[in-house]
């Protein structure tokens, strides 16, 4: 499995644009960068972290997975990162792994707040 840590210490623009493949973290984004997944995944834990240190990032188009530990530890990001067409998936105690939503009309818009 490739290294995303490695991709972006090489990436000299701002703007990282992955081949579709498997990676890995740790990752530590210490400059602001677009980063366009391209529906990669990307494998992290809560020893494996992901953490945002800079201004203006942003994922796109990307898999998270979260192995062992919760989701909210694997995660350090700043209040302007950017989370577009991201998704995270494993455990976190803290979402219920059942949502009863309850009945709704099928010819109808529907919303739903958590």
């Amino acid at each position: 499995m490739k290294s995303l840590q490695n991709l972006l210490d090489s990436c000299t623009g701002d703007h990282l644009q992955l081949d579709r493949d498997n990676y890995s973290a740790p990752l530590t984004v210490n400059a602001p960068i677009r980063i366009c997944g391209n529906h990669s995944v990307l494998f992290c834990s809560d020893n494996d972290k992901i953490a945002v240190c800079s201004k203006q990032v942003e994922f796109d188009d990307l898999e998270i997975i979260v192995t062992s530990g919760i989701i909210s530890s694997a995660f350090q990001l700043q209040d302007d990162t950017v989370l577009r067409h991201v998704i995270v998936s494993g455990n976190d105690e803290n979402i219920p792994s059942v949502v009863n939503i309850g009945l709704f009309r099928s010819d109808t818009i529907n919303e739903f707040q958590f």
